[in-house]
Formats: C-alpha cells, sequence, structure tokens
C-alpha cells in the first residue's frame, strides 16, 4: 500500500493586547478584529486547497490581561473574540493570572475551546492534599485524531516565572521542571496513540530551544508566546537508535528538525504552520507508522489592508461602551475621572529645538526590554518629580531617584510631535499598581538594579530598569563557567556623588517591583515611605499629575543606562 500523506495546519498568534483601530491610534496595525479576519480567511484557503487537512486555531498564550481594557473586562471581551473565531486550543500564559485563580476559572469555562497548561496544579475540589491541574484545564493534553487512524497529541506549558510576574494565588502551583513535565506528558500522549506531537507553549526561548532538543520528549512542533518578538528556527536533534515501539524515545520520522515558532505580540502577524505528515495506514497486523514530517511556515503581517471582521468589532464596541467610563474612575478617582475624557489632550510632544533629530517619544517593548527609551524616561521622571514635590521634611535630606521596569510600559508604539491624550496614558499604563517610596542603602540599591537587569544580555527581558533623569548607570555583563550572567555595576550616581553602600536614598517604584517580582527580591530590603501623594494612587495617575504640571514633552536619551563593553 502506497504512503499516505496528511496536512495538518496551526494558524495562531499569542500575546494579543489590542482589539481594533482604537488600541492602534494613527497606525492601524494588528488586533483581534483585523486578525480575526485574516484567521478566518487562511482557514477557508486550507479548506479549499485540500479535502484532506486538519487546521486547528491556536492562541499561545497572554490573551485574557496584559492591557487596560482586558483588565477592565477581566478578559470577558477577549473570550468572546476567541469564541466567534473559533479559537480551537489556548494555553495558560502569564496574564491570565492577572485576576486571580476564580475570574481565571470562570473565563475558562465561558470558552468553547479547549485550555491546556500541564505544569499547572491546583488542589483537589475534595479537599485533600491531592493536587490535580489547574480546573478546567486539560493538563495531560488532547488527542485529535487527524485521519484514518493517524493521531495528533497536543499539550502545554507556562512560564514558570508566572507566580513572580502576574498574579495567582498561593493555591496554584508551577512545575520549574518543564523537560520532566513535557517527557512525562508526551509519553502520556504517546501511549494514548498519538503518532505526532505539538507542544503549545508560553515560556522562554530558552526553554523552548531545550525542549525541542530534547529527545525524550519527541516533540515535533513548538508554537510559543512570551517575549513579544517573532521567532523561527529549526532546531536539529542528535540521532538515537530508538525503537519504534518504544514510547519513550522519539521517532526519527522528524529529520528536517522541529520548528520553534512564535509571532511577535498584538496579532501583528498571524503565524501558520504546516506539518505534511507522510505515514503508512494500520491495519489489524501493522499499527500507523509515520514515516516522515516536513515542516513550513509563514508570518503574515495584519496592516490597514486587512479588513476588520464585522462581528467581532461588535463585540468590542459593546464592551469598550460598558468600559470605558469605568476605566476613568478606577484609574483616577471619581473626582478627577468626572473632569476627564479618553480623548482630551493632557500633554503635547514637542522637539527639544528646531535644530535636533531626536527620538520620538518611544514605547516600543523592543526598547523599553532592552535598553534606555524616551516613554520609560517620562515616566520614571514622573515618579521622581512626584516624590521630590511631596516628601515629608523629614526625609527631604536624602537622594532620591526613581526606577521604572520595562515591562509596565505597555502601548508599543512611536509617537511623533503631537497630542498626547488621556487615552494614550492608560494604554501606556494599563495595570493597577501604584507607587510606592522606598528608603533603602546603597547596597541593596544596587544589588536590586543588578537584578533587574537579570537576563537582559539574553534578549528583552520586562524587569528591564529606566532611571529617572537625575540618576546614571554603567555596567557590564560577564558569564560564569555554568554560563550564568553575572551583572556587574561599575559606576551609579544619583544627583553627580557615587551611590555608597551605608548612605541610604529613597527610591520610587510600583508596587510590583516593591514587591520583590521577578526575583528582584533585594528590594525587599527596605521600608516604605507613606504619603497620601503616592498612597493608592496608581502609576496612570501619577503620570497624569505630573503632566498637568508639565504639559510640554521633550522626548530625549542622555545616557541614564550604559552597557560597557
Amino acid at each position: 500500500m502506497a504512503p499516505t500523506t496528511h496536512r495538518l495546519s496551526i494558524i495562531c498568534v499569542n500575546d494579543v493586547y489590542s482589539f481594533d483601530d482604537a488600541d492602534s491610534n494613527d497606525h492601524p496595525r494588528g488586533g483581534w478584529s483585523r486578525a480575526s479576519s485574516l484567521i478566518k480567511s487562511l482557514k477557508r484557503q486550507c479548506a479549499d486547497s485540500s479535502s484532506d487537512e486538519t487546521v486547528l486555531i491556536t492562541a499561545n498564550g497572554d490573551v485574557l490581561g496584559g492591557s487596560s481594557f482586558l483588565q477592565h473586562t477581566q478578559g470577558r471581551v477577549a473570550v468572546e473574540v476567541m469564541n466567534t473565531i473559533p479559537v480551537d486550543i489556548a494555553v495558560l500564559g502569564n496574564h491570565e493570572f492577572d485576576f486571580g485563580d476564580e475570574a481565571l476559572m470562570d473565563r475558562i469555562r465561558e470558552s468553547n475551546c479547549k485550555w491546556i497548561g500541564s505544569n499547572v496544579y491546583y488542589p483537589s475540589d475534595d479537599g485533600s492534599s491531592v493536587e490535580g491541574y489547574f480546573p478546567g484545564v486539560y493538563g495531560d493534553g488532547v488527542v485529535y485524531n487527524l485521519h484514518d487512524d493517524l493521531k495528533l497529541g497536543v499539550f502545554g506549558l507556562c512560564t514558570k516565572q508566572t507566580p513572580k510576574i502576574s498574579y495567582p494565588s498561593q493555591k496554584v502551583k508551577f512545575d520549574e521542571d518543564v523537560i520532566s513535565v513535557a517527557r512525562k506528558t508526551c509519553h502520556g500522549l504517546k501511549s494514548r496513540g498519538a503518532h505526532v506531537i505539538v507542544a503549545i507553549t508560553h515560556m522562554s526561548e530558552a526553554e523552548d530551544l531545550l525542549l525541542a532538543a530534547d529527545n525524550d520528549a519527541g516533540v515535533d512542533l513548538i508554537v510559543g508566546g512570551h517575549e513579544h518578538e517573532p521567532f523561527s528556527t529549526m532546531v536539529h536533534r542528535e540521532d538515537r537508535d530508538n525503537n519504534q515501539n518504544d514510547t519513550k524515545c522519539n521517532q526519527k520520522h522528524n529529520q528536517s528538525g522541529v520548528l520553534v515558532f512564535k509571532c511577535g505580540m498584538n496579532a501583528y502577524w498571524v503565524g501558520s504552520v504546516h506539518l505534511d505528515i507522510e505515514y503508512d495506514s494500520g491495519d489489524d497486523k501493522q499499527r500507523t507508522r509515520v514515516n516522515s514530517v516536513s515542516t513550513s511556515y509563514c508570518m503574515h503581517a495584519v496592516s490597514s489592508q486587512t479588513p476588520e471582521d464585522a462581528q467581532v468589532t461588535r463585540i468590542v464596541q459593546k464592551h469598550r461602551k460598558k468600559t470605558e467610563k469605568d476605566m476613568l474612575v478606577a484609574s483616577f478617582g471619581e473626582d478627577m475621572a468626572s473632569q476627564l475624557n479618553l480623548d482630551d489632550v493632557i500633554a503635547t510632544i514637542k522637539r527639544p529645538d528646531n535644530n535636533c533629530i531626536i527620538p520620538p517619544l518611544d514605547t516600543r517593548m523592543s526598547s523599553v526590554r532592552r535598553r534606555e527609551a524616551t516613554g520609560s524616561n517620562l515616566v520614571a521622571d514622573a515618579m521622581r518629580w512626584i516624590l521630590k514635590t511631596h516628601i515629608e521634611p523629614e526625609y527631604a535630606a536624602l537622594p532620591m531617584l526613581a526606577m521604572i521596569n520595562g515591562g509596565f510600559i505597555r502601548a508599543d508604539r512611536l509617537y511623533q510631535p503631537g497630542s498626547f491624550t488621556v487615552r494614550h496614558l492608560l494604554k501606556e499604563l494599563p495595570f493597577p499598581r501604584g507607587m510606592v517610596v522606598l528608603r533603602l542603602e546603597g547596597r541593596h540599591l544596587k544589588d536590586a538594579l543588578a537584578q533587574q537587569l537579570k537576563g537582559s544580555s539574553r534578549g528583552p527581558t520586562g524587569a528591564f530598569p529606566h532611571l529617572s533623569h537625575n540618576a546614571r548607570m554603567k555596567y557590564y555583563i560577564s558569564s560564569s563557567a555554568s554560563d550564568d550572567e553575572i551583572i556587574h555595576i561599575e559606576s551609579l550616581t544619583v544627583d553627580g556623588s557615587e551611590v555608597a553602600d551605608t548612605q541610604e536614598y529613597l527610591t520610587a517604584v510600583t508596587g510590583f517591583v516593591a514587591d520583590g517580582s521577578e526575583g528582584c527580591t533585594s528590594w525587599l530590603h527596605s521600608c516604605r515611605i507613606e504619603n497620601d501623594a503616592w498612597r493608592d494612587r496608581l502609576m496612570c495617575y501619577v503620570v497624569l499629575k505630573y503632566l498637568q504640571h508639565c504639559s510640554v514633552i521633550l522626548p530625549q536619551l542622555e545616557g541614564r543606562l550604559i552597557r560597557l563593553s
């Protein structure tokens, strides 16, 4: 009998925080409304090109939280949109936990898709100490029958950093040994008949590459998210003598390599990955046997030329009408919200002088998570202004600075000279976390900033620190024998003076940072300074007050952070 070929197509997005052109502002790009129409078109093309093809639509994590709109609907708008596409399968990402356990359980119950996440556990309903998978999640994966007796296994993995960067309760447990989890889950899927295995992940690129290279897990494809930048690479595993009957080992059918694929963020791209699976059909005497798996893929840009999906647009507009006033009240308080509209101009972006070529106001994630950026400089300066303007006299003699981590800034755009509105501000600072002022010694300040820089030599990181205009830092990064990063701060000055180990400093940070999140625990060696100017005030409120005082934004790069060779 001649071999049969079946095509599996996966159409995917990840880290989608925007929905329509109101999120894109003056440069329509990405968002669920336009991406939905493209996803549906790609699915139709697959159906038209072949009657022998399986198509799955996947959401690769971070689709329920991470923006003001999602924050104030607790992800409901995303679920309604995903149901109408419809998405077939979604993996838990870190932002799925932004609203706590119960809200996530509600969103999973409301979803028509299957949610996966094999390394996320929760206590059993019977009150015993036995842990199961997170409620409603297919923790042991899903098996699909593709054609004849050819079966596909799909499972998911969530970043182990989730407890440090989101808000799951202490009941939720994340297994940090994702490779062991993957091996166990893949062996289970194979025992249930899976011939080809796809991992949908929301992890770091480094973890994805390790998983792709692991023979014992033996995955055939990884589609993922998390870093917010498009990424694709083929990983070639070492050959080994695998027994076709040994379900613990990867079969040698995927000799072209294992693709690791992520399509950026905000549905700026929709990804399509095709696996052409050649196999011999089984009968009573012989099991189905896969001979080869060939991989091809494409990233499709979602631009202003991509039509909007009218059904999705109606869902989005319905939720916007309900939430916009609530957003203003939650962000600024009842009194201030009564004086504001989302499209009110609160500042004007200008150039420093007519002869200076300067960067625009830059909040792109590729900037704020890697290097000094004009947008993060603005936020840090606003924080220091609030601190310095309102500090009690007993602390006024202490040196003061501010630090904002790049992952707190979210709109991912370049602003040319022109108006900056309330809507812009809420897109940039959507998280309901306030400003906190810490009093700590210089040695802990330096240690904390070094922790914020951890991982920055390997790619973008949400912990990347940005300092107020009165601070300067020079640093370099080396590697240990185990290839771990070592951060060396060569110089750190505040108001022109080198930071002294035993001198106390007042540092304005976010509540997220002050709690020691993202593993930056040195901030905990401090005491908090309370003041009505920042107590229970969200970061968007802090920046709004600053812009009401100083309504002209002059974006500048000043060498606040310099990485030395």
